[in-house]
Order: structure tokens, then C-alpha cells, then sequence
């Protein structure tokens, strides 16, 4: 008796089985692919678009610094005199007066109080706005010594001894204070309490209770 396996009718049937198998195969391969192709897509996009809004961003930056560094002398019209103060003191450009308190800019010593002023609201004006919290603690190399509101003879004796920041101010001891020329008790006293009201220190960690201590305990 013959095998069933071997009729033709079986080994048709088995033929046409093997055909829809490879039929099969060839559309999961094909849909396989066509899932690949648009995952690809998708992230291509995902990626295009974010390759666009960096680019973006780096423009807006781009211009943002451009402005910063205009000379803030071509936004607000400001007499002679105080343009070379301000310049002199190193604040020329409008990042210099953003990276700034308005509460710094009014405490300049060595500008009258409506020129202050003036230029406060008119950089509000052009919709500029000043730096909410001081750099003092994290930047103090940004503020510039007149800002610090000392008397003028306390400012010229840190002018001459060229000092110009916050940092400078920040990086001498107490003794090194008493050494520069023309800074005298009472600058002294005011530089003390300025440093004590804002909680700052002199170099190598020396807190302005420490300087008033060692000096009650010499006197």
C-alpha cells in the first residue's frame, strides 16, 4: 500500500503550504521593515526638530550677547561727566548694568542720586530689568567697588590703591586694609561695617567680628 506522503495530492497540498509559509514570511520581513522605516522617520524628526530649536536657542543667545554688549551709552543719553565716571569705574557696557542690583546703581558714590535715577528708569524703559539678588556672593568680580556705597573718601582710597571690585575688596586680610594709604579709622569702620552687614569676610576667612575682637582685646 502506498505511503499518503507520497500522493500527489499531498505532496501539492504540502507545496502549496511551503509557498504561503514563504508568502508569509516575506510580508512580516516587508512590515518589519516598514516599522523600521518609520521608527527611523520618527526619530529622524524628533531629531530634525531638535537640531532646529538649538539652533534656535543658540541664535536668540547669540543676539542676547550681542545687545549685552552694546555700550549702554548708545540706549540711554547720559551727561559727559558721568559717562566717563561710569566708564571709569567699569560700567560701560549694558551687561555691566544687568549684572547689577538697581539698589547697587543707586548706591554709586560717586554720581548724583537723579542721574542714577535716570538711568535705572530708562534702561526699565527699553524693558530691561536688573538682577533681583547680588553677585556679591557668586560673582563679586561683576560689581564694582563703587557700588558698595562708601563715602567718597573711602572710594578714592580704594580707587588709588587700585581696587576696583567686590573681589578685590574680598581678597586682602584686615591688615592689608589698614595698610592702604589714606584709609583711616573711620573708612576703616565703614569698610567693617559694610562687610558685617552683608555677611562677607575677609581673605583667609577672617569675619569682621574677628577683626573687632582681636582689636578690643589689644586696646
Amino acid at each position: 500500500m502506498k505511503s499518503s506522503k507520497n500522493t500527489p495530492a499531498y505532496v501539492s497540498l504540502l507545496s502549496r503550504i511551503q509557498a504561503l509559509e514563504s508568502r508569509i514570511r516575506l510580508i512580516e520581513d516587508e512590515q518589519t521593515n516598514q516599522l523600521i522605516d518609520i521608527e527611523d522617520s520618527f526619530v529622524s524628526k524628533i531629531l530634525d526638530d531638535l537640531e532646529k530649536r538649538v539652533d534656535e536657542i543658540e541664535k536668540r543667545k547669540k543676539s542676547e550677547r550681542n545687545i549685552t554688549m552694546k555700550s549702554v551709552f548708545t540706549l540711554i543719553s547720559v551727561k559727559t561727566k558721568v559717562k566717563h565716571i561710569l566708564i571709569k569705574i567699569g560700567l560701560e557696557h549694558l551687561c555691566d548694568f544687568l549684572a547689577l542690583t538697581a539698589n547697587e546703581i543707586r548706591s554709586i558714590c560717586i554720581i548724583d542720586d537723579y542721574d542714577k535715577e535716570k538711568i535705572i528708569a530708562d534702561l526699565e524703559a527699553l524693558g530691561y530689568s536688573f538682577n533681583e539678588k547680588s553677585l556679591m556672593y557668586t560673582n563679586p568680580e561683576r560689581i564694582p567697588i563703587a557700588c558698595a556705597g562708601f563715602s567718597g573718601r573711602t572710594y578714592n582710597a580704594f580707587y588709588k590703591a587700585g581696587f576696583k571690585t567686590y573681589f578685590d575688596l574680598l581678597s586682602i586680610s584686615y591688615e592689608e586694609l589698614r595698610k592702604i594709604r589714606t584709609m583711616g579709622e573711620k573708612s576703616q569702620a565703614e569698610v567693617l561695617s559694610f562687610m558685617d552687614r552683608n555677611k562677607l569676610m575677609f581673605k583667609s576667612y577672617q569675619t569682621c567680628l574677628d577683626v573687632m575682637k582681636r582689636n578690643s582685646d589689644v586696646s
